[in-house]
């Protein structure tokens, strides 16, 4: 996944104030199913996004 970091307008169920929990957010979900998720910074500002997930379901945490 990439994004060019310009945001976007708050949806419903978005936070009111257009700030989410971006990639703190991302990087909890992915590491309680037992995974990492790594970014790289673009060229054009934005990010490279890779999240890496156990296939194993007994390997996933909780």
């Amino acid at each position: 996944m990439t994004d060019d970091c310009r945001g976007s307008t708050p949806t419903t169920g978005d936070k009111a104030d257009g700030r989410g929990y971006g990639l703190i957010g991302l990087t909890e979900r992915v590491e309680a199913l037992g995974g990492r998720l790594t970014t790289v910074p673009q060229g054009d500002g934005g990010l490279r996004v890779l999240a890496v997930l156990p296939l194993d379901p007994d390997s996933f945490v909780g």
